[in-house]
């Protein structure tokens, strides 16, 4: 990188030397002819600032994802809802009244059974699986989503499911074609009809989702009736004492026991995953390895500028006997400084983006986010490349360098070309 830098450079300075004004020509191709040693350190030090910086970045953001996708797991929406009872429709009309609340989906938690040749339990879900749909959507969770019409019962006395991958597994090693129920709706069969990677009612990997609408028919047809909801998930901004309020209000007007409901947050989940211990320590170590590497940096650069700051001063002081003002001075030797430290940024943001393919295979940041064997469910968090923690660090250390340089040129620049002015006129 050193030996290569100057090139475009020099070719750069070809078109400005044609063009009026010396700063543009004379800056860079004094950056392009300098030596290159006077150029490593400043370089080595911003690559190695960036390079720690961007990817620490990406480890952090990583394990931030990890936790917001733990929360969102262990909840599986802005805030649930859930009750020991079916809930009467005046305690579920309560909170779709909340302000801040945008979506409320009902779900009939039905008593499982037993499937399969080691005769292995599933959870079954009544659901609206448009509401579903797009409550799956508004929460970011495009794995539980599903196109509604998967369920969609066209009569008979089975109707179509989805199941979690490992339940579809173990239905099909049963070699039945359908899971025959016999409950308080009636006598129905499930036939699953495909699977869903996740759902966002439980992070077990043995649920049923049916549609609410077929087992209503199934109970129409079979004179009996389908439960209430007694399973909440809700969309939206409503906090904890707001939704808490609401469940006060609906069972006042319902005659039921507040004691039945339990409201849990996202938002809580998430905040006590943000205090454990492994993200602050975390975040306390990448933000003084951050300082520790740019100090170092802007120390580099600042003494490769010392260095050339003889010979540069002695070249104003020439240039301002041609005529050459102190402001064009000054512009030259920005101009003349700046290159090393954009090259130096720019490698070391793409070193810091190239361990993310490099090493994201082989790292698992759960213990890190501190989800590991914390949020039953939680998949393993891994390192991905995003735009922002690559892209800040390298703006943060550029304008800081940037700093350095013109604070050098505009103090000490000035002093030495006084100095050099003053030997002339002795000389």
């Amino acid at each position: 990188m050193v030996r290569l830098y100057p090139w475009p450079l020099r070719r750069a300075a070809r078109p400005l030397a044609r063009r009026g004004g010396a700063v543009g020509f004379l800056g860079l191709a004094r950056a392009g002819r300098g030596p290159a040693g006077a150029a490593l350190l400043p370089l080595l030090a911003l690559l190695l600032a960036l390079s720690v910086g961007s990817f620490g970045a990406e480890v952090l953001g990583g394990a931030a994802q990890g936790r917001s996708g733990a929360a969102l797991a262990e909840v599986g929406a802005d805030a649930r809802v859930e009750s020991r009872l079916p809930l009467p429709a005046t305690v579920v009309q309560a909170f779709r009244d909340t302000p801040g609340v945008r979506t409320v989906l009902g779900v009939q938690h039905l008593a499982g059974g037993t499937v399969g040749p080691d005769g292995g339990s599933y959870d079954l879900f009544g659901i609206d699986p448009q509401a579903y749909d797009d409550l799956a959507r508004e929460q970011g969770s495009t794995a539980a989503a599903f196109p509604p019409s998967l369920l969609a019962y066209r009569g008979g006395a089975t109707i179509p499911a989805l199941a979690s991958p490992a339940l579809a597994a173990r239905i099909r090693s049963s070699g039945v074609a359908a899971i025959d129920r016999d409950d308080y709706i009636g006598r129905y069969g499930i036939s699953v009809v495909g699977t869903v990677p996740s759902t966002l009612l439980t992070t077990d990997q043995n649920a049923l989702l049916v549609s609410n609408a077929a087992l209503a028919k199934i109970a129409d047809e079979q004179s009996t009736t389908v439960p209430s909801p007694d399973l909440l998930m809700i969309g939206g901004s409503a906090g904890g004492d707001t939704l808490r309020a609401a469940v006060v209000r609906g069972t006042a007007q319902a005659g039921v026991d507040p004691a039945l409901l339990t409201v849990r947050l996202r938002s809580q989940v998430l905040d006590a995953l943000n205090g454990a211990p492994q993200p602050r320590e975390a975040l306390a170590l990448y933000l003084w390895t951050i300082v520790a590497a740019g100090l170092l940096s802007v120390l580099a650069v600042l003494l490769a500028l010392l260095q050339a700051a003889p010979s540069q001063a002695a070249l104003l002081a020439r240039l301002r006997t041609m005529g050459m003002g102190s402001a064009q001075g000054y512009r030259l030797m920005l101009v003349e400084a700046l290159p090393q430290v954009f090259v130096g940024v720019a490698a070391g943001t793409l070193v810091g983006r190239a361990t993310v393919p490099l090493l994201g295979p082989a790292v698992n940041l759960s213990g890190l986010a501190g989800t590991a064997g914390t949020v039953p469910g939680a998949t393993a968090v891994g390192l991905h490349a995003a735009v922002l923690p690559l892209v800040v660090p390298g703006l943060a250390l550029l304008g800081l360098a940037c700093a350095v340089v013109a604070l050098e040129t505009a103090v000490i620049g000035r002093r030495r070309v006084a100095v050099e002015l003053r030997a002339g006129e002795r000389g």
